[in-house]
């Protein structure tokens, strides 16, 4: 009966366990943007570590629509302190900018738990950085409207703190 029982285990899983990625604070960004935004087909996904942040997660989502794109980095860090640190010293989101990025002003959005309006210096692209409890994001966009669109759906697909 024992062998049986493992095998089972084995085949069918546990029915109330969940998926691996599932219980990820970043699971569910996909699924939100993609049912609220049909037009918009993600193009290019990719995970990786950053060896800079113990514990961290980086996740970088595209989407296209009809030759707009609409990019993403998703930053995971261990604890709401760190991530809100580092908000504080990279105002412009994820990683070193080869192009400038500018901080416009404080997003009057209700994203997050802070955020910044953004600009990069060299395209003119706009784009919305906030922090929402572990979590950073910088969603860049041709429009301020289509950035602050996205960010929404973003943010409301990361579970508060």
């Amino acid at each position: 009966k024992i062998s049986i029982i493992l095998v089972a285990l084995v085949l069918g899983g546990m029915p109330n366990a969940p998926a691996y990625g599932q219980s990820s604070p970043l699971s569910g960004i996909q699924k939100s943007v993609t049912e609220r935004m049909p037009g918009w087909k993600l193009t290019k996904w990719r995970s990786m570590n950053n060896d800079n942040v113990v514990n961290d997660k980086v996740v970088f989502y595209d989407w296209d629509s009809d030759g707009e794109k609409v990019r993403s980095a998703v930053e995971l860090l261990p604890s709401p302190e760190e991530a809100a640190e580092l908000f504080k010293s990279r105002p412009g989101g994820w990683a070193l900018e080869k192009s400038g990025v500018r901080v416009l002003e404080e997003s009057f959005m209700g994203i997050g738990d802070e955020r910044h309006l953004i600009e990069y210096e060299g395209s003119g692209r706009r784009g919305v950085v906030f922090r929402k409890g572990r979590v950073i994001v910088r969603v860049t966009a041709p429009s301020q409207g289509v950035a602050e669109l996205f960010a929404t759906y973003i943010a409301d697909a990361i579970p508060a703190a």
